[in-house]
């Protein structure tokens, strides 16, 4: 696209140390060619809701990377027709991801004023047919189903290898449309690679919706997880028994208080990789592991003690 060829184009923003467009801004009412059909950009920003964004990015071919719409749209995807406030695309015209409000949240505009315009929709997969309201549609380059980021507060039931599992905040799939990852609701417990433990990251994050704590292989064996109040013992040969516990990290609003970190592991052709919120530590194949209940309050707050002896 030539963006000479827009009308009110009241802010550029180039590529770092290039002369290649990334983002413009409009003012003025524009209708362009999409990979989808004409849309009009967003170009009026008064509204409490309305994020001050660019109108349009682009990648450094001059292809359209995303898309603020004015207006909502319906939008013909590969899985049908979805309304639409920003859509992302891929350098070959494919839909990336799409989004049906973009609204922007703040003291005058609220999650409940946003979630108010948001629409149910309707579902029906491989892993599952639910009905939600939703944050984002993603899609694989190829059209398939990526993953689907729900609003906060929904929880919908998906069939894995592990079961038929509860999720919150979002799921992905592969192009297969097998279960890739999804993020329990509350912990569940699971039969690991480690043994059975109850799954669950309490500070999941609900925004991103391509990854979450409870990870699959392709044939649906888990190969990552989060897990709180447990810790672990590792024994492998040559070597002493090592404890795995969480950190205790600060608060994020309070230096006088700190949470209990969850332990994150991964397994791959190597062995097994487990954070405990400070340190990231290696064990092989062979390791074998006793699951143990961590009893230790989540939260410690720190306390001034003061004598006059």
């Amino acid at each position: 696209m030539n963006i000479s060829e827009l009308n009110g184009v009241c802010r550029v923003d180039y590529y770092p140390g290039e002369t290649t467009v990334e983002h413009c801004t409009l003012d003025t009412f524009n209708q362009i060619e999409t990979p989808v059909g004409k849309l009009v950009p967003q170009y009026s920003y008064g509204e409490a809701r309305r994020k001050h964004e660019p109108s349009l990015s682009f990648y450094k071919s001059g292809a359209l990377k995303r898309i603020a719409l004015e207006t909502q749209e319906e939008i013909e995807t590969p899985m049908g027709v979805f309304p639409a406030e920003l859509i992302l695309f891929y350098e070959s015209g494919a839909i990336r991801r799409i989004f049906p409000l973009n609204g922007k949240l703040t003291g005058f505009w609220s999650e409940n004023d946003e979630r108010a315009l948001s629409k149910s929709m309707k579902f029906k997969l491989d892993v599952g047919a639910f009905e939600c309201h939703v944050i984002s549609i993603g899609f694989h380059e190829s059209g398939e189903l990526k993953s689907i980021g729900l609003w906060p507060g929904e929880v919908i039931v998906l069939r894995t290898n592990a079961g038929v599992l509860p999720v919150r905040n979002g799921f992905s799939l592969y192009e297969s449309g097998a279960i890739r990852s999804l993020e329990p609701p509350y912990p569940l417990e699971v039969m690991t690679a480690i043994g059975g433990i109850e799954v669950f990251d309490p500070d999941a994050n609900a925004v991103q919706s391509d990854i979450q704590s409870l990870m699959f292989d392709e044939e649906g064996n888990i190969i990552a997880f989060k897990t709180t109040n447990y810790k672990l013992l590792a024994f492998y040969k040559g070597a002493e028994t090592q404890t795995i516990e969480s950190a205790m990290l600060p608060h994020p609003l309070s230096d006088q208080t700190f949470v209990k970190a969850p332990l994150s592991v991964k397994e791959d052709e190597n062995g097994f990789e487990i954070f405990n919120g400070k340190a990231t530590m290696h064990f092989p194949k062979e390791t074998r592991f006793v699951v143990l209940k961590d009893y230790t309050n989540g939260q410690v707050q720190i306390c001034d003690i003061m004598s006059d002896v």
